[in-house]
């Protein structure tokens, strides 16, 4: 259920309903923090705290709750076990998206960097979208020496760019 719940959010947030996200965000923690795990079925087992924050962090960013969704993505970062790491690529670039809005460039180059740097043999269109959307976000400030020296970001934008082509 709480994971229902969270694509619930997701949902309402992309639509900018803030009062149905919030609704469906609080239902999605009621659940999971209900929630016995031993029931769950195998293909549920990734749904785990750095799961929620990380649906939790789209939302927010979706709802241009600059605050709460650097918080959220933070700690969904924090929290997410290694071996997934597509969602943890999409919670850095999320990071580094809601950074971005909250005007923290210099911030918002690492996690975007780190994401593109492992996220380089993610065969995921997802993840492109979010890279080619944050690629094109941060382009207006390409000439930034944040953006322009982070040879790390740049280099892993780079190989991307080489296995689109």
């Amino acid at each position: 259920m709480a994971s229902y719940w969270a694509m619930e959010a997701r949902a309402l947030s992309s639509t900018g309903d803030h009062t149905g996200a919030g609704h469906a965000m609080n239902q999605a923690e009621r659940h999971f923090g209900q929630a016995d795990t031993a029931d769950d079925p195998a293909w549920l087992v990734y749904f785990d705290d750095g799961e929620l924050l990380g649906e939790f962090c789209h939302c927010f960013r979706d709802l241009k709750m600059r605050r709460e969704a650097v918080d959220h993505a933070q700690r969904a970062v924090d929290s997410t076990n290694p071996q997934y790491a597509r969602t943890l690529g999409f919670c850095r670039m999320v990071l580094a998206q809601s950074q971005l809005l909250s005007g923290d460039l210099e911030d918002a180059v690492t996690p975007a960097g780190l994401a593109v740097d492992a996220g380089d043999t993610l065969q995921s269109n997802r993840f492109q979208r979010y890279v080619s959307d944050f690629q094109a976000q941060v382009g207006v400030h390409a000439t930034h020496p944040v953006v322009a020296c982070n040879e790390q970001f740049n280099e892993a934008l780079a190989r991307l760019d080489d296995e689109d082509g």
